[in-house]
Parts: C-alpha cells; structure tokens; sequence
C-alpha cells in the first residue's frame, strides 16, 4: 500500500482567541488521512472535528477513535480523516501559550 501527501502546513492556535479549539484547517481537498505533529499541549484529550465545509457550525466529531490523551507532545500520529478537507482539534484542557500545529493530509 502506498499513500501519497501533500506539503506540510503549519498553522498557529491564538489562545487568546480560543483556548481549547484550533483554528479550522483547510487542507485545500479532501483526504483520507491526516499526519499530524501535535505539539506539547496541556494533558487532555484531543478530539479530530471534521467538515465538508469550512462553516463553524458544520464540524463534527468524526469518530470516537481520533480521541486521545496527550500528555508529552512534539510527536507525530496518523488519524483517519474520512475524506474530508477542514478539520479542527478541540483540546479538553485549556492552553497557555500560543500552539504550532504542523500537518499534511494523505491518501492511499
């Protein structure tokens, strides 16, 4: 199995304009993957929201799968993005400090 990916991107959380919630992402089409780097984050889940569209009230939790629990950070994971083109992560525990989230969406 192969998978081909687009450039990584990398956008910043002002945590003063929302401390729990990215802001929407827009990968530029639709992907069935995305490879994430999740920085050090205050312990918590984080949950994958996902939209056809980048309309604020079209976001969903996609699945319960994409929940986890960071605790270190500065790691990469890869989460099933079901062939959508924005997404959001919503963080359960609240940030300090702004956040660098780098990303990349990826298809078989």
């Amino acid at each position: 199995m192969s998978y081909s990916g687009m450039q990584w991107q990398s956008q910043v959380q002002n945590v003063t304009l929302d401390p729990s919630m990215t802001p929407n992402f827009d990968l530029g089409r639709p992907y069935d993957y995305l490879q994430l780097y999740i920085p050090v984050v205050n312990t918590g889940p984080l949950t994958l929201e996902v939209s056809k569209t980048n309309v604020n009230t079209d976001f969903y939790k996609l699945s319960d799968t994409n929940a986890i629990s960071s605790t270190v950070g500065n790691y990469h994971d890869v989460w099933e993005l079901g062939g959508h083109q924005f997404f959001r992560i919503k963080q359960w525990a609240i940030q300090n400090t702004n956040k660098t989230w780098q990303f990349r969406g990826m298809s078989i």
